[in-house]
């Protein structure tokens, strides 16, 4: 039976196969011999249903699955924050719940770096505490809501690297998972979207000084 991580509960499972269609050809995507099926995540407290495109002679050479175990962060994030937001990603989808908090404080601090205020120094900027970054940004900038979502994900950071004096917390799953969930977002709000709109200005403008 097939193996690997399940991208609902995020851990490692033994798939039981429900259905499966074989051989598959796909000329354009380059797959020969394969076969696609609908398996289930061995866990009882799971149990979720996955789309599987497999070699046909091996299901453990994955072509593609439905829904996808995200590993990559964006890729107009500066290259800081998507490497330090791909380990939160790749420690939460080894269900390591507590370090991947711990992960999404580290891109929370590294996204805020490079929120610095115009007219704001430099070196005291860096100098600040993720909180004190978090208020000082401006409104326009980062709505109040989110500031108030990031304050929630570095109060769990907070928790989850200091949980000896925290009545011994660890982050649980559902932790980890809002955690990343409002990162990415905020990752999208703050760096995704801008630079989507310069770029689409820019191809806009290209079009419109093309000759004829």
């Amino acid at each position: 039976m097939p193996s690997g991580r399940c991208p609902y509960c995020h851990r490692h499972t033994v798939f039981t196969t429900l259905t499966a269609i074989a051989p598959l050809n796909n000329v354009k995507r380059g797959i020969r011999n394969g076969s696609i099926s609908l398996a289930e995540c061995g866990h009882n407290d799971c149990r979720a249903i996955v789309y599987r495109e497999c070699d046909y002679r091996n299901d453990e050479i994955l072509f593609d699955m439905y829904p996808p175990v995200e590993l990559e962060a964006d890729e107009e994030l500066p290259d800081t924050i998507k490497r330090s937001f791909e380990e939160a990603l790749g420690v939460f989808s080894g269900g390591n719940w507590n370090s991947a908090v711990q992960a999404c404080g580290r891109t929370l601090q590294d996204a805020t770096a490079l929120m610095k205020p115009e007219g704001a120094d430099d070196d005291e900027w860096r100098k600040k505490r993720l909180f004190n970054r978090i208020e000082a940004i401006d409104d326009s900038v980062l709505p109040p809501t989110l500031k108030e979502w990031a304050h929630e994900a570095r109060l769990s950071r907070v928790l989850a690297a200091h949980g000896d004096e925290y009545n011994d917390y660890w982050a649980k799953d559902i932790d980890a998972k809002e955690t990343v969930e409002f990162t990415k977002w905020f990752l999208r709000y703050a760096f995704v979207l801008p630079e989507q709109l310069k770029r689409r200005k820019k191809r806009l403008a290209e079009e419109a000084n093309k000759p004829g």
